[in-house]
């Protein structure tokens, strides 16, 4: 199925204080409530320990983030391709779940200094799990063009990485050097991203990077870095 859905943020910034609403209304009514829930917390919430500044107009680099194959996605034909990958899972005595969604979008950056930047994008998402007995298997794969999705091969992946877990044997407590998949290594650089990664954690001192700036704090071989102009990942001009 198709859904639509929006939803606009507003921030004020009144000194150094920063009052912050939403809504998913598009009314002029419900984008006024807004404005106003924003004023109102901006008035009563603590000083920042900085002087918050809002930018203003730029030229932003040009990205690929939009392609029609992902915003066109034809339903009938993922079914029939997810269907085929089911099947080849049942012949095999596995049990197949997942989903493959496709999104475009328009994120839309407005302010009182002239700022009036936009940027489409799309995005598709598969997720597959299978199962056999105590035993499951998992893969996932994130792009910006559904075209790219070899998906018989992902779900393929997921029931081999199930039946290889079938009879597992015990093994000594101890330290093992593994390899890790990406969606495991996702998974823990996304919590990562969400406790201190933010300009907010950091400057109020929650974050574990608070005042360690140009100090090393992971091992020697790990390099983690934000370029929202890296083809490789999702895009983003500003």
């Amino acid at each position: 199925g198709t859904c639509s859905e929006s939803e606009t943020h507003v921030r004020v910034v009144k000194g150094a204080r920063v009052g912050m609403a939403s809504t998913n209304g598009t009314t002029k009514g419900a984008l006024n409530r807004c404005l106003d829930d924003a004023l109102n917390i901006a008035r009563h919430v603590r000083k920042e320990p900085f002087t918050p500044v809002l930018p203003g107009p730029a030229t932003y680099a040009p990205v690929e983030s939009c392609f029609e194959s992902t915003a066109l996605m034809d339903a009938s034909r993922m079914v029939e391709t997810l269907y085929k990958g089911f099947k080849a899972a049942g012949s095999r005595s596995v049990l197949l779940s997942g989903a493959l969604a496709g999104n475009a979008g328009e994120v839309a950056v407005l302010n009182s200094n002239g700022v009036n930047a936009r940027h489409a994008y799309t995005t598709a998402h598969l997720t597959a799990v299978a199962t056999k007995g105590e035993a499951s298997g998992f893969k996932n794969a994130f792009t910006k063009d559904v075209s790219t999705l070899d998906v018989p091969a992902l779900l393929e992946g997921a029931v081999d990485a199930c039946l290889l877990g079938q009879g597992p044997s015990g093994g000594r407590a101890g330290t093992y050097r593994v390899l890790l998949e990406p969606p495991a290594v996702c998974e823990l650089l996304y919590w990562l991203s969400y406790i201190g990664f933010g300009a907010k954690s950091f400057h109020e001192g929650t974050s574990f990077l608070s005042g360690r700036m140009g100090e090393r704090v992971t091992g020697r071989g790990v390099t983690i870095y934000d370029d929202g102009l890296d083809e490789g990942g999702v895009t983003m001009p500003f």
